[in-house]
């Protein structure tokens, strides 16, 4: 009654990701800080991030850190980014 799983069988490859305007700018925000906290990039930004929901913003830094674009780690009540680029 050992049946062997083939691990992998049904798992799609990786699409490649392709980031829109508004993930570009996020990510160039933060590259050009270096580390910033998510707060501070809507209010040091008004004119464009500031426009941005936040829950939107929150999903947006989320999925780039998912994808390795950026990190993220999360403080006792912030968001702190941190650029891959160096």
């Amino acid at each position: 009654m050992n049946k062997q799983i083939e691990i992998g069988k049904n798992v799609r490859p990786r699409q490649p990701v392709f980031l829109d305007d508004l993930d570009q700018l996020i990510k160039q925000r933060i590259d050009e800080h270096g580390t910033i906290e998510l707060s501070e990039l809507r209010r040091e930004y008004p004119d464009d991030l500031g426009q941005v929901p936040y829950n939107t913003l929150h999903y947006r830094v989320s999925s780039l850190a998912q994808e390795q674009y950026i990190r993220v780690v999360r403080g006792r009540r912030a968001l702190i980014c941190y650029s891959i680029e160096g």
